[in-house]
């Protein structure tokens, strides 16, 4: 069987529940424009705080916490654009954002507010070597041993 490139494996939205979709950006999309008309007013509406604990701040910033826009340099738009969705990104206030938080505790937070699909949507991102697997793995691991 011939291995499939990267660019051939397409991020499949099926798995995401209907009532999240439309927070998802659909191929084509300006970028820009999602940001600031969607993903933003969604995500600070949301959480209404600064995402780290014990800061009661009004965010101002979109962080992306799981996959960054570092991991998708390379990508196709139509795939990068995936990066800006909600279960990826949390809400930060400037002073917080240079003291983000690790991949581990958004993946755990994204659990814990959207279900466990999302460990499947992270991996099927058209990664060539996926940087958060081995995290995924650990967590699905911990998570089955209860």
């Amino acid at each position: 069987m011939a291995k499939k490139n990267r660019a051939e494996k397409i991020v499949d939205v099926s798995m995401v529940p209907d009532w999240m979709r439309e927070f998802f950006p659909k191929a084509g999309t300006s970028l820009p424009k999602w940001r600031t008309d969607v993903l933003i007013p969604h995500v600070l509406e949301r959480e209404g705080v600064c995402w780290v604990e014990d800061c009661w701040k009004n965010p101002s910033d979109v962080h992306e916490g799981v996959v960054t826009r570092g991991d998708v340099q390379g990508w196709a738009n139509k795939y990068r654009v995936q990066v800006h969705v909600p279960i990826n990104c949390i809400a930060l206030c400037k002073e917080c954002h240079k003291y983000a938080p690790s991949r581990k505790e958004v993946i755990l937070w994204a659990i814990e507010y959207y279900g466990l699909w999302v460990l499947d949507w992270f991996e099927a991102l058209p990664f060539t070597v996926n940087p958060i697997r081995g995290l995924i793995e650990e967590i699905r691991g911990n998570i089955w041993k209860g």
